[in-house]
């Protein structure tokens, strides 16, 4: 009986909800009760903006890049290589040439710190960015050591990365983000892979656990 009861009320309540929507979101609602269709039924969405004929970019969200240069540091390491050279020591890359500087997980194979970020900002146009990513908890791998392996020499915090690029860069020119906290380091140090955490424990960011570092900085002056 008291099952009965509660039938009779759930339908009672949805009855009066549906007499008091608008026809085309009863329409809607009925064709969900009865599991004919999700659709809603025209008219209901609201588009706002992207009531449009043509699409906001037919660029597939790539950016406009025109020329793409590589610095290698040996010929031959990369196939697209356009420049060969340290860039501690690299006149014989333009000044005042580019729009953007990618240097991710590559500083930390640099000695000379404070020469290779004077030719990335000698190299970069005005109002120019380099964008970095740099290690902070990390192991050092060695099994690549013909490549990259016996030429670590660092690892960073978000301070001395900061200050490291404070004596090129205007300090308000500079966006410094971290990454990281005690569950995802120990992972990291135990040779986990990513599949192996949550996105929840990825994501939650420790000031006090760094594993790795963002920079963005613009030549300039101006804001970042």
């Amino acid at each position: 009986m008291i099952g009965n009861v509660v039938m009779r009320e759930r339908k009672l309540l949805r009855d009066l909800a549906f007499r008091a929507t608008f026809p085309p979101v009863r329409r809607w609602l009925r064709s969900r009760w009865e599991r004919e269709t999700d659709i809603p039924p025209v008219g209901l969405v609201r588009f706002g903006n992207l009531r449009r004929l043509d699409p906001i970019s037919r660029d597939w969200g790539d950016d406009r890049v025109s020329q793409i240069d590589i610095l290698e540091y040996r010929e031959g390491e990369h196939p697209r290589g356009t420049f060969v050279g340290d860039l501690t020591d690299a006149p014989h890359l333009p000044s005042d040439a580019f729009d953007c500087v990618i240097l991710t997980q590559t500083l930390q194979l640099i000695y000379d710190l404070s020469a290779a970020i004077g030719t990335v900002h000698r190299i970069l146009k005005s109002g120019g960015v380099v964008l970095v990513t740099l290690p902070g908890i990390t192991p050092v791998n060695r099994q690549d050591s013909e490549s990259w392996g016996n030429h670590w020499c660092w690892s960073f915090t978000s301070l001395s990365a900061r200050r490291l690029f404070e004596e090129h860069f205007s300090p308000a020119a500079i966006e410094v983000e971290t990454f990281g906290n005690v569950l995802a380091a120990a992972s990291f140090l135990f040779g986990l892979g990513r599949d192996e955490l949550t996105h929840r424990e990825l994501d939650h960011r420790d000031p006090d656990y760094e594993m790795l570092i963002t920079l963005r900085a613009r030549k300039g002056g101006a804001p970042a």
